[in-house]
């Protein structure tokens, strides 16, 4: 069976159960064991990619230990994290990784981004999305509104005010001609705006910083609150015409990374102004 679609929902929950296993110092093998199942399915599982029948889960709460509230908090997850959710309008387009991407993105209550060659999709205006689409070789000419209302989409969590964003861009990206004059200007205008945002920081890297460890790279950084559990940062890594996304070990190199671009960033008013300067300058 093929894996099933990521969601916020379906990650989390995966993630509550891996931390119950390794609470209860039990393996892998040993739960696919009393479940009946292959290794290969809990390890999907706990990484959200497969749908637990209620019999499942009712079977893993017995052999965890867990009654009561917690077993009917998971149920409730559960029952929750088989359904649709908006990305189903757009399904065609989401091949791959690149839905799953989305499936956490769009759960994370703060995203961290780091990009030295384009804005930030988060952060584009329609018009800059649009032009980049137009250019890509793998999108087709009848996908570019789509895809570019499906950027749209993406960005309300942080345009509505209800995600954290911390992005370091590179001045690199700002003296990139993309789609003409005006939609540059208009570009600068809104990253001016979103700077000014409560919930978003936005640092830029300017030229003068010189080489750095993160040179050339582009990735985003997903943290997730949670009441109950320690929810594990993920790394979302875009590539031409997909995305990776890491967990555990892997993580530490970029966030690390990130941090040590921080102090290399202008701050935040020397951003606002340099901004307005490149504003000028087209």
């Amino acid at each position: 069976m093929g894996d099933a679609p990521l969601t916020m929902a379906s990650w989390a929950l995966g993630a509550r159960l891996r931390t119950y296993r390794t609470n209860n110092d039990l393996t892998t093998e040993f739960v696919a064991k009393r479940l009946g199942v292959r290794q290969p399915t809990v390890s999907r599982i706990e990484k959200g990619k497969h749908r637990l029948t209620t019999r499942q889960l009712a079977s893993l709460c017995e052999l965890y230990g867990l009654s009561g509230e917690v077993a009917t908090k998971l149920e409730e997850a559960r029952s929750v994290a088989g359904r649709p959710d908006w990305r189903q309008d757009y399904q065609q387009l989401l091949d791959g990784p690149f839905g799953d991407v989305l499936g956490l993105e769009t759960g994370a209550s703060r995203i961290r981004a780091l990009d030295g060659q384009l804005v930030f999709g988060l952060l584009q205006t329609e018009e800059y999305a649009t032009a980049l689409m137009r250019e890509a070789p793998y999108i087709r000419a009848t996908e570019v509104k789509r895809r570019v209302a499906l950027r749209m989409q993406r960005q309300s969590g942080v345009h509505n005010g209800d995600q954290e964003f911390v992005g370091v861009l590179g001045e690199a990206a700002l003296r990139q001609h993309v789609g003409g004059r005006e939609v540059m200007r208009r570009q600068l205008d809104q990253l001016r705006e979103m700077a000014e945002r409560d919930n978003v920081l936005l640092r830029l890297l300017p030229y003068e910083a010189g080489a750095h460890a993160a040179f050339g790279s582009a990735f985003t950084v997903l943290d997730f609150r949670s009441d109950d559990i320690t929810l594990p940062t993920v790394v979302c890594v875009d590539t031409l015409t997909s995305a990776l996304i890491y967990e555990g070990e892997r993580v530490e190199t970029y966030t690390s990374s990130f941090d040590m671009m921080m102090p290399k960033s202008l701050d935040e008013q020397e951003t606002v102004e340099r901004l307005e300067r490149i504003r000028d300058d087209w």
